[in-house]
């Protein structure tokens, strides 16, 4: 299970949670640091999809940006995004 973006992290919060207060405390903590806007994020959520399957068959940046349309350095940042959280 992934959970990428700060609606989908605040939603967990909300919803799910965690039981020891040291890990609640720490979701805390990373959803008052968040700097990424979702709403600003011009590619959906498909194009992020695409962008992760695209990545696991072994395609470059550059023949990803291509296929999904999205920027190289969008491609680039969102797998090395990917690789941390997932």
């Amino acid at each position: 299970m992934f959970i990428t973006g700060k609606s989908e992290i605040a939603k967990f919060r909300s919803e799910i949670g965690f039981r020891l207060k040291r890990q609640q405390d720490k979701l805390d903590r990373l959803l008052g640091s968040y700097k990424w806007d979702e709403s600003r994020n011009r590619y959906g959520r498909n194009v992020r999809d695409k962008i992760i399957e695209l990545h696991n068959n072994g395609l470059s940046t550059r023949k990803i940006a291509k296929e999904t349309g999205a920027s190289k350095s969008y491609v680039a940042s969102y797998i090395k995004m990917f690789r941390i959280g997932g």
